[in-house]
């Protein structure tokens, strides 16, 4: 009898965990993919995310140069 456990693979919940995107409005499943920030914007993935920092501080950049 083997001393070491057997690998298990991770279990996937099988209801889905579905939330939408504050940047492009586009609906996803949390158990494939979503990415949420530090004040709890939520984003379908990295594109959305980055897009969403780079409009930030562009907005920032034109209010500071008003």
């Amino acid at each position: 009898m083997s001393r070491w456990k057997k690998p298990t693979r991770p279990t996937i919940s099988q209801t889905p965990l579905m939330d939408k995107c504050e940047q492009c409005g586009k609906d996803f499943d949390w158990r494939y993919a979503g990415l949420a920030n530090a004040k709890k914007n939520i984003f379908c993935g990295h594109k959305c995310f980055d897009d969403f920092r780079f409009e930030r501080k562009r907005l920032e950049d034109e209010f500071k140069s008003l």
